[in-house]
């Protein structure tokens, strides 16, 4: 089973729909918690690329998982908000990489032969950029890496 296949599986098993929409912004994912009604929407453009949809697969379980979720109403745009927001997201997303591609795998895959972000990333099943993201986030937390 592969990765994006085990993340479908959780998010069916902690009872959260998928919904495949046309969104109309620049937002490609999204989540919907109202009455016990759980619900991750995506935007299906953005899954033409399954990496792509594994990220936001991911990124909207962890709000989820770890609780970030918001309210996007009319004082969205105030400062605190904004500051709350951002710190849901980096929650969401930090789960997200613990979630699918922990440090010690990215480890276990250089020392496998795979040198460059690129190879590590179409490895993870993950966009380039999000590997990236996720190293940068561990070497701040004092995680090392070896790349060419």
């Amino acid at each position: 089973m592969t990765s994006l296949e085990k993340l479908h599986q959780m998010i069916f098993d902690a009872d959260i729909d998928i919904v495949y929409a046309d969104f109309n912004s620049n937002k490609k994912s999204m989540c919907f918690y109202e009455e016990g009604y759980k619900g991750i929407g995506v935007d299906k453009a953005s899954t033409s690329d399954p990496t792509m949809e594994h990220v936001l697969l991911a990124e909207e379980m962890g709000h989820f998982e770890t609780g970030a979720l918001y309210h996007i109403g009319a004082d969205a745009n105030s400062a605190v908000q904004k500051s709350n927001r951002r710190k849901h997201e980096l929650r969401a997303k930090s789960w997200a990489f613990f979630k699918i591609i922990p440090p010690e795998n990215i480890q276990k895959i250089i020392s496998g032969g795979y040198h460059t972000p690129q190879e590590i990333a179409e490895h993870c099943n993950v966009p380039v950029e999000f590997l990236c993201e996720a190293m940068a986030f561990y070497e701040k937390k004092g995680v090392q890496f070896k790349l060419r």
